[in-house]
């Protein structure tokens, strides 16, 4: 993303209550422990968290489940 980082868009979203039900995975290339820890903490509501990269198989899966 151009003019935002990941951690800072789970930032604007959470505060925009129009969008802070909407579930999120995230799809990271950050794989520090304390990257997944500032994530969760940001967004403890977080629907999934991957590193790249990802399994498709495994982010459909993720993905069905927030389906209706």
């Amino acid at each position: 993303m151009p003019k935002v980082d990941g951690l800072e868009f789970m930032r604007l979203i959470r505060k925009q209550p129009a969008l802070a039900s909407i579930p999120v995975i995230m799809v990271s290339s950050a794989w520090a422990e304390e990257q997944r820890e500032i994530v969760w903490l940001i967004n403890p509501n977080l629907a999934g968290y991957f590193i790249k990269p990802v399994q498709p198989e495994a982010l459909i899966e993720k993905v069905k489940t927030y389906i209706k």
